[in-house]
């Protein structure tokens, strides 16, 4: 009886253990998922079709944007950039002419879109958009200068994962486990509601265009056209980024860019990259 006993007492017992551990790593692939979903956005699509983007016929045209980036381009330049050029050439070799790539000069992270340049803006005189700017400059100032908690915030660490896909671009999934990024955001929704100078460019409702991603992120590639065999082609994109090491870089300004030319392919110079100081 007694054996009998123990037998079912040590058999309840393992059964406890075993549920315990199962429940465990049940709850450790939940929470990973999580995380891994928190900073790329959410699990990739499984993708038949691309959305071919028409602004790429023509990368030179005149736009009227602006954007608060940071991360552009990255720093350190290496090891980063090195990852990016053997990416980037291994890439357009899948199939030629299917992709745009962002070259390192076009890297950059978006904080938050204030004025979008796919918007059309046909009214907006040239001194007009150059007070928009600097209004954007000014009143952000005011905001992070106006509290406490930004002070220290430059520099920060943010770290760039392999690239992930969606039917519009390719893009870096970027983690900044020490929130500046959404300290950063915070500053910007504050910066803009009920202002009118920054709502408004000669009596235009531009506020509407006003946007935060997400998601942390770097774009890495657009589609100038549709692959033959779109599966095969995601394939090939997925092996080629599982080779991507992960790269911590330091963030140490803030810009509100001038996007003039379509997706931030504009000259590294003050006049299209107006540095943010507080």
């Amino acid at each position: 009886m007694l054996n009998r006993r123990t037998r079912m007492k040590g058999g309840s017992i393992s059964w406890v253990v075993g549920t315990i551990a199962i429940s465990g790593v049940v709850l450790f692939t939940w929470l990973w998922r999580g995380r891994t979903k928190k900073i790329t956005g959410g699990d990739e699509e499984t993708l038949s079709a691309v959305y071919v983007d028409p602004e790429l016929r023509d990368m030179t045209k005149p736009v009227v944007g602006a954007i608060v980036a940071i991360n552009c381009p990255p720093t350190p330049e290496n090891p980063f950039k090195l990852q990016l050029d053997r990416i980037s050439e291994e890439i357009s070799a899948i199939e030629a002419g299917v992709v745009h790539m962002y070259a390192m000069d076009a890297i950059h992270t978006t904080v938050a879109t204030t004025l979008n340049f796919k918007f059309d803006h046909p009214n907006v005189a040239p001194e007009a958009y150059s007070m928009y700017i600097e209004h954007w400059k000014e009143d952000l100032e005011k905001t992070l200068k106006s509290e406490a908690v930004f002070g220290g915030l430059l520099p920060f660490k943010m770290t760039i994962h392999a690239p992930k896909i969606s039917k519009a671009a390719a893009y870096f999934p970027i983690e900044n486990p020490t929130g500046e990024v959404e300290q950063l955001r915070r500053a910007i929704k504050k910066t803009i509601a009920k202002n009118d100078r920054l709502n408004f460019i000669q009596g235009q409702h531009i506020g509407k265009e006003f946007h935060v991603p997400g998601i942390i992120h770097s774009t890495l590639l657009r589609f100038k056209k549709s692959p033959t065999d779109v599966p095969a082609w995601m394939k090939t994109f997925h092996q080629i980024s599982a080779t991507w090491e992960p790269v911590t870089v330091t963030v140490d300004k803030v810009y509100v860019a001038v996007e003039d030319r379509p997706y931030m392919h504009i000259p590294h110079d003050p006049e299209h990259f107006v540095e943010v100081t507080f």
